[in-house]
């Protein structure tokens, strides 16, 4: 029963790496910017929830609020940060830099706004824990399955199927179409940087609800879903949800013979050998296609 435990436990921590890393994925794998501020960005969105409420029914109020507010803050990041420097003609290293300085930025608003006490989401019916064959679990274990495996999905169809999918591709794909293309395609990597964050939220305050809100959440959420991106390949939801998989069930499964800390320290330090030896990541490099 403890290997089944841990595999459970392992199924559940790579739902919740794979829901930190499909927004990121979607925002990299489309406009080829590393969002940097990806985490932090978001993190304004959730103290805002939490400042509307942190307990009661009125939480979900303050959780959808936020996940607007997390789309707008997208779409508006882009438009008020990267597209200047893109339309400028700016290098890839100047935009990493001015995303690194978002970043920076915010490190030091959000504490002097928020305060640097930890903050909760009290929904305790959520970590109840129940166990079912002798293997326990809570209610937002199973959500964030669920909500991986669904999100996950979703997105795979919304850009192999739709209209939107298809141009989003199509642009990616091909320099010289998104050039042609002129102001569509600045709306459509706005809708990205969108769709991205929003994505995102759902999964930082999956996080948040488990453990808690604090400054330093972002941070730590961009880098875990910057390793799932790159390990399972850049634009590749697939191999970013198989990576985010295969991460937590390893992670979990090191706990049976190492201590929970280094387990963490021997699958990172596997997964940057990995990128070495494999750049292009599990699936395959950005340039071949974005799902």
């Amino acid at each position: 029963m403890l290997y089944l435990q841990i595999l459970v436990n392992g199924v559940i921590a790579g739902s919740a790496y794979a829901l930190a890393a499909q927004g990121f994925n979607l925002i990299y794998g489309t406009t080829r910017i590393f969002h940097v501020a990806y985490g932090s960005t978001l993190l304004v969105a959730l103290y805002v929830a939490t400042t509307i409420s942190v307990s009661g029914p009125s939480v979900y109020l303050g959780l959808g609020i936020g996940a607007l507010l997390a789309l707008v803050i997208g779409g508006a990041v882009y438009l008020g940060l990267y597209a200047p420097l893109e339309r400028f003609g700016r290098p890839r290293t100047i935009v990493f830099v001015a995303s690194l300085g978002l970043t920076t930025l915010l490190g030091s608003v959000i504490p002097w706004v928020f305060g640097s006490s930890p903050r909760t989401i009290a929904l305790p019916w959520l970590l109840t824990d129940r166990t079912v064959g002798g293997v326990q679990f809570s209610p937002m274990n199973i959500f964030t399955v669920v909500g991986a495996i669904t999100l996950s999905l979703a997105l795979w169809s919304l850009l192999r199927w739709s209209r939107f999918g298809r141009h989003l591709r199509g642009i990616t794909s091909n320099g010289e179409l998104g050039n042609v293309m002129g102001m569509r395609r600045g709306r459509l990597l706005t809708y990205a940087f969108a769709l991205g964050s929003i994505v995102g939220f759902l999964g930082l305050a999956a996080q948040a609800m488990a453990s808690a809100v604090t400054p330093n959440l972002g941070l730590g959420f961009t880098l875990v879903a910057a390793i799932v991106v790159l390990g399972g390949g850049a634009g590749s939801l697939v191999g970013s949800y198989a990576i985010a998989m295969a991460l937590g069930i390893a992670q979990e499964g090191l706990t049976l013979v190492v201590s929970a800390s280094w387990a963490t320290v021997i699958i990172y330090a596997a997964l940057i050998i990995f990128m070495i030896t494999r750049p292009s990541g599990l699936v395959g490099a950005v340039s071949r296609r974005i799902l």
